[in-house]
């Protein structure tokens, strides 16, 4: 054969395996592709304001544009507002009503800039926490297991507030209670007491609409047998499980066997998670692995312990420092917020 026939025989065999290695390629990214299933996570905030208040003085109309035009530019699905008993009733059946108009603003920016509000009824266990009322005495939400006239007036505080935040087209969801818990240094009651208190709550919010209701609970208490043990009748009541998650209170193993088991019975939310430390890239690697675990087991909604950018002042965190994802009051977050961006992460 000739020079020219072999190094035209040769160009044709390198063609054809060219080709051939390419089909095999391809056929094998399909296959990877095939046996992969994704989960995507929908991202929030819990979204605070100097003094846990959200007074226009400090949280101004221009703090509020500036940050939730970012939270909508990042894909931010969830902005949590917190309501605290104590602010709301300073006395006995009188309402601060101007509190809740500033509640009521902030959820009207949110409906500009399409983000989903979840009312949190931000509550403590503890005795004389900045969660109950100066009227009460002993000031523990264990009165409201007590007394009748103290259940009734946590009910119709909760009523109140509904009635009026029930126009604010934003607000997704109610988060009824948080992180309660039983026993001596918190609530004293049988999980009966819980589970009737729940029912009578759930049917004032019905009573106005259909949005979704939850309990926003430890995940270490929701697990451990002195207090609420995964008892399923929890799930009837709830339209979801909203959990707060901290690893050093509870195992990565422990909350990717409890999601599991709750799944089975209604949806899982993560409404509290993060990494409290000054070091930005320390929280950023702990950001990741919290992100990767969550798409791995298939949750849909998590929501970062916190946002606050509106003022300098020592209360809730400042910026820049422990679980804050602003860097400053001037708006920017810190790397680990750029990070809450809906994906699709490998199962």
């Amino acid at each position: 054969m000739s020079k020219s026939g072999l190094l035209i025989k040769s160009i044709v065999l390198c063609l054809i395996a060219f080709m051939l290695f390419s089909f095999i390629g391809v056929a094998f990214a399909s296959s990877r592709r095939k046996s992969v299933t994704y989960a995507p996570i929908r991202y929030g905030v819990n979204y605070y304001s100097t003094h846990n208040h959200y007074e226009p003085h400090y949280l101004t109309d221009e703090v509020l544009d500036r940050d939730f035009s970012l939270f909508r530019k990042q894909g931010i699905r969830y902005v949590t507002l917190a309501v605290i008993w104590k602010y709301f009733e300073p006395s006995p059946g009188v309402y601060n009503d101007a509190a809740i108009d500033d509640v009521i603003r902030v959820c009207n920016f949110a409906e500009k800039y399409k983000l989903k509000i979840i009312i949190n009824f931000y509550t403590m266990m503890q005795e004389d926490t900045f969660t109950m009322p100066e009227w009460l005495s002993p000031r523990k939400f264990e009165q409201v297991f007590l007394d009748p006239a103290v259940k009734q007036a946590w009910l119709n505080f909760l009523n109140h507030v509904a009635e009026r935040l029930d126009s604010a087209k934003s607000i997704w969801s109610w988060h009824m209670m948080n992180e309660p818990a039983r026993r001596a240094w918190a609530c004293d009651v049988e999980i009966e007491d819980f589970l009737e208190l729940w029912t009578e709550m759930r049917n004032i919010f019905k009573s106005y609409s259909d949005r979704p209701v939850s309990i926003r609970f430890g995940a270490q208490v929701f697990d451990n047998p002195d207090h609420f043990n995964r008892d399923p009748r929890i799930y009837q009541i709830l339209d979801y499980v909203a959990l707060n998650w901290y690893e050093d209170h509870f195992s990565r193993e422990k909350l990717v066997s409890m999601v599991k088991e709750i799944k089975q019975y209604t949806k899982v939310m993560i409404s509290e998670f993060g990494f409290r430390t000054d070091d930005d890239q320390l929280q950023v690697e702990k950001y990741r692995e919290y992100i990767r675990l969550f798409g791995k087991i298939g949750l849909r909604d998590c929501v970062a312990w916190m946002w606050r950018a509106d003022y300098d002042s020592p209360n809730p965190e400042p910026s820049g420092t422990g679980f804050n994802l602003a860097k400053n009051v001037q708006g920017e977050p810190r790397p680990a917020f750029y990070l809450l961006k809906s994906k699709f992460f490998s199962r």
